[in-house]
């Protein structure tokens, strides 16, 4: 298969594919977050600070989050399709919108980022830990789903408006297409 035919799929979601029905019109948000209280740790650093702090302070209106792990093929087949082909070469980088906006990758091992390093250095845009999840569990996946990855977030400053869980499949190509539509 071509490079940009690859779809990534894991085991967990019956969300649609795209903003729920019930979103409010004008509103870009599926569900309102207050990102100032979702904290995350740099890896290698061991820097904390909120999400709501890093978007302020690196000018970014939207982050597409991506919860992944070591161990798991498809989350490292979706990073590497992600490098090789979309992060800093999409043409939506180029876009005014696309210069406010991250891919940030959000580790959930509990091992730690120095004992991983030859793995994270493959993938230089996983820049956050979650150990076990327990953030994008509490936050970012829908109540009475349990831990599973892949799950792709995009967030804008007022919480979450879209996300892709590990049972849906969605291609690179059709994760920035969904970006470029969201935003």
């Amino acid at each position: 298969l071509a490079a940009s035919l690859v779809s990534f799929a894991g085991c967990a979601s019956q969300l649609k594919p795209y903003k729920k029905v019930n979103t409010p019109d004008g509103s870009g948000v599926e569900e309102e977050l207050d990102l100032t209280q979702i904290f995350f740790t740099e890896l290698f650093s061991g820097d904390q600070f909120s999400v709501a702090e890093y978007m302020e302070s690196s000018g970014k209106e939207h982050l597409l989050l991506m919860f992944g792990s070591k161990g798991c093929t498809s989350c490292n087949a979706k990073n590497e399709h992600f490098k090789q082909s979309i992060i800093g070469q999409h043409s939506f980088f180029m876009t005014d919108q696309g210069k406010k906006f991250d891919i940030i990758g959000v580790n959930t091992d509990v091992e730690p980022a120095d004992r991983m390093r030859t793995y994270l250095t493959q993938f230089e845009f996983i820049k956050w830990s979650d150990p076990r999840g327990q953030n994008m569990i509490s936050h970012f996946v829908p109540p009475g789903r349990s831990f599973g990855v892949p799950v792709i977030v995009l967030l804008n400053k007022r919480g979450i408006v879209f996300r892709i869980l590990n049972d849906e499949k969605a291609s690179a190509e059709e994760i920035m297409a969904r970006v470029e539509n969201a935003i």
